[in-house]
């Protein structure tokens, strides 16, 4: 009888349940999944789709915009939301798909902020950079900074083709976190401002990019051995670079390092043209060094580097920073850092019996805010410079540049 009544119970209990379901869905007029049906089908048609499932994509990037001051000893002025050409504002297309577990294919489009409102075109009397001698740039453009594609074996390391960086000569490798103010490049920031009496540009009184360049090619990056990696690419007009690169954790120490020689087939009638402009360049080479002590965030890094002019000129730029990088207040790593360098003899890339001798330095801070993916950074930086121009006469600068601003990356 026990059984039986247990039986029943549960008999009721279910037929209960049966129909609170069944009023439930009638209170819905029998259609409870319209709704649902119709906001995934709104959703569909308003987002952005991957055209097929094989191959990831991810959407990444940056903005970065700067207010910069400066003052050439007669003349002094603020311009106000230049895009930051240390790293520049840009959108990064990427992806991804396995082949096979030890081979992926890939690739990268990558676009960035170029012409007008520029740190690195900007000069004492045009607020948004030069175009060409007699106009301005008014509106800011999209260019492509890389478009390629990749194939990785875990064994061999990959091979990229299209538009790459070049690699080659290898710029200071910051440890510190400072490079968005403090980029070894010193023309990306002021490069087009003349230099007092010199009646030359910054940039080129300090000289390239070192490393920095693009092109058209095909590239081989080595897997890592050990903490080396091996990079070597060719492209267009004949462009052949070749790296060395290092990183590692030793007793508490970071160290990393790094170098690499770039040679083009160029001549001085016919120069190389590439992002930074045409270029007299015939081979040029740097190398890098750069130390962390883990537990108190102190840090020193810095490069050398050389080049060869197709008439025969030589220059030569070394830079030294030092610092300490902590989370001192909890939202992320303050940077303090001070700097000093040299370029000499840039200025024979144009004429061989001309010379010039740049010395800079400077110092600064940069806050990460790690919650929102940003930093926020205001740098200083001072040139002192004179040359000659193989006729007897001699000029001389100086060019003070306050640089402030916040980069966000998403």
């Amino acid at each position: 009888m026990t059984r039986a009544a247990a039986h029943g119970a549960i008999a009721v209990l279910a037929g209960l349940l049966l129909s609170t379901a069944s009023a439930q869905a009638a209170d819905l007029g029998g259609n409870c999944c319209a709704d649902l049906e119709e906001r995934v089908a709104e959703l569909e048609a308003t987002t952005a789709r991957k055209g097929n499932r094989r191959m990831s994509l991810t959407v990444s990037g940056q903005v970065n915009r700067s207010i910069l001051y400066w003052n050439d000893g007669e003349d002094s002025g603020t311009y106000a939301g230049l895009d930051n050409h240390n790293q520049s504002t840009r959108f990064v297309f990427s992806g991804s798909a396995k082949i096979r577990p030890d081979l992926t294919a890939g690739f990268e489009f990558m676009t960035e902020w170029a012409s007008g409102a520029r740190t690195s075109q900007v000069d004492q009397d045009t607020p948004d950079g030069v175009l060409a001698p007699g106009f301005r740039n008014t509106d800011g453009v999209l260019a492509v900074r890389t478009a390629n594609w990749w194939l990785e074996d875990k064994h061999w390391g990959r091979v990229t083709v299209g538009r790459i960086n070049n690699g080659g000569p290898v710029g200071t490798i910051d440890l510190g976190g400072i490079s968005t103010v403090a980029h070894f490049s010193p023309g990306l920031v002021g490069g087009a401002f003349f230099v007092g009496d010199t009646g030359l540009r910054l940039g080129a009184l300090v000289g390239p990019t070192y490393g920095g360049d693009r092109m058209e090619g095909i590239r081989y990056d080595s897997r890592n051995l050990g903490g080396f990696v091996l990079q070597a690419a060719w492209g267009e007009d004949d462009i052949w670079t070749a790296s060395v690169r290092y990183a590692g954790e030793h007793g508490g120490f970071r160290v990393a390092a790094g170098i690499g020689y770039q040679e083009q087939d160029g001549t001085l009638a016919q120069p190389i043209q590439l992002d930074t402009g045409p270029r007299n360049i015939d081979n040029e080479w740097s190398g890098s060094l750069a130390i962390m002590h883990v537990a108190s965030g102190l840090f020193l890094q810095g490069h050398i580097a050389e080049s060869e002019f197709t008439n025969g000129g030589e220059a030569e730029f070394w830079m030294i920073q030092g610092g300490i990088s902590k989370n001192w207040f909890g939202m992320g790593n303050t940077s303090l850092y001070a700097e000093y360098g040299n370029a000499e003899n840039y200025v024979s890339s144009i004429s061989v019996i001309a010379g010039s001798d740049v010395d800079f330095y400077g110092l600064g801070v940069v806050q990460q805010i790690d919650a929102a993916a940003m930093e926020l950074y205001l740098g200083w930086r001072r040139f002192e410079g004179d040359g000659t121009d193989g006729l007897g006469g001699t000029s001389s600068g100086e060019l003070d540049l306050v640089h402030g601003g916040a980069r966000i990356r998403f």
